[in-house]
């Protein structure tokens, strides 16, 4: 049984992953707003796209482990890190950075403050499944990828976005985070039964065994527990 995934995992999930990472940045400052009757509430377009990440990670922490998923997101995001200064450096020394300046602030905020929102949430959301997992006995995917997914897609909205929107004033945040937040947990739920199905496609291109990884799982945390 493999304990990483080969490459014909790795590298469609690791350009799919990234993409989902990078483009929220693009669209940062873009935001929609919904009419519902006597409601109205906007939110950020990111949401429709970041949501995929957190589901997308517990995929591989479901088959290959908390280990396997804790690198593979590290390795994405200084990749997207490092592009991000790049592009931020050569958008402010530009001859006419000033047609720039509308974007480049918001994107050297997100620069800033996006690794420490992501990489907590993400520590969470890998840790959270990791445990649930065991105390589930492996079964439930879909619960709990929905559960951990939703709770660190809404710790990242409330604090990426007050960074971003501070100028904004309180009540538009309170609205802007609140509306964003809701999308979020909408958005997350489809993009869960498509890691579910990611879940079988893992297993069926590495030939791992359901029933064996989850017994070795299990056994693993218990030895773990007892050291």
């Amino acid at each position: 049984m493999k304990s990483e995934p080969s490459f014909k995992i790795m590298v469609p999930f690791a350009a799919i992953y990234s993409l989902c990472l990078f483009l929220p940045t693009i669209d940062m400052l873009a935001t929609y707003t919904v009419n519902l009757w006597i409601f109205s509430f906007p939110f950020g377009v990111a949401a429709l796209i970041f949501p995929a990440i957190y589901p997308l990670s517990d995929s591989i922490t479901e088959v290959y482990g908390k280990s396997v998923a804790f690198y593979i997101i590290a390795i994405c995001y200084i990749a997207i890190i490092s592009l991000s200064f790049i592009n931020n450096l050569l958008l402010s020394s530009a001859n006419n950075h000033y047609l720039y300046d509308f974007m480049l602030k918001p994107s050297i905020l997100t620069t800033i403050i996006g690794p420490i929102a992501y990489i907590l949430t993400s520590y969470i959301n890998v840790k959270l499944i990791s445990k649930l997992k065991f105390k589930m006995r492996g079964k439930h995917f879909v619960i709990r990828s929905l559960f951990c997914s939703a709770l660190s897609e809404a710790v990242t909205s409330i604090i990426v976005l007050p960074v971003i929107f501070h100028d904004k004033g309180i009540h538009y945040i309170t609205s802007l985070t609140t509306g964003t937040v809701l999308i979020k947990v909408l958005v997350t739920i489809p993009f869960v039964f498509i890691a579910r199905f990611l879940v079988a496609a893992y297993r069926y291109v590495d030939d791992i065994s359901n029933t064996v990884y989850n017994t070795n799982f299990i056994l693993n945390k218990k030895l773990e527990s007892s050291i």
